[in-house]
């Protein structure tokens, strides 16, 4: 058996995603060790964000990332999504548009630059 029940990022600073994650609407935020680990709740799926300092200490070094995933999340409202991650201290990447394939999405980067995608179909 093989079952995806959550997806851990690795974080340059853990303290700093952590106010982020709590910030935003949805996620409830837990810290269940002092081992440099943490997870963002939100209806049933769980983000790990494992301080990638700790990650190597551990485990093994992390190879380059390749920025080639995004985090989407749906939403009824991407402005207001939008509006509350860049108040939490996400970098905006670009604001509510709708989009060729028929959604409504809104872009940010969160503190470690990885990216968000709040949207809605149209």
């Amino acid at each position: 058996m093989m079952k995806l029940d959550h997806v851990t990022i690795l974080v340059g600073d853990l303290d700093a995603s952590v106010r982020f994650y709590r910030a935003l609407p949805g996620f409830t935020v837990k810290r269940p060790s002092g081992s440099g680990y943490a997870e963002a709740e939100n209806d049933g799926f769980t983000l790990g964000l494992f301080a990638k300092a700790s990650w190597e200490e551990a485990i093994a070094p992390v190879p380059a990332p390749t920025g080639n995933a995004i985090l989407q999340f749906t939403v009824d409202d991407p402005a207001a999504s939008f509006a509350a991650a860049v108040a939490a201290g996400g970098k905006p990447v670009r604001e509510a548009t709708s989009l060729p394939w028929g959604s409504r999405s809104a872009f940010v980067a969160d503190p470690d630059g990885y990216l968000l995608e709040f949207y809605r179909w149209e």
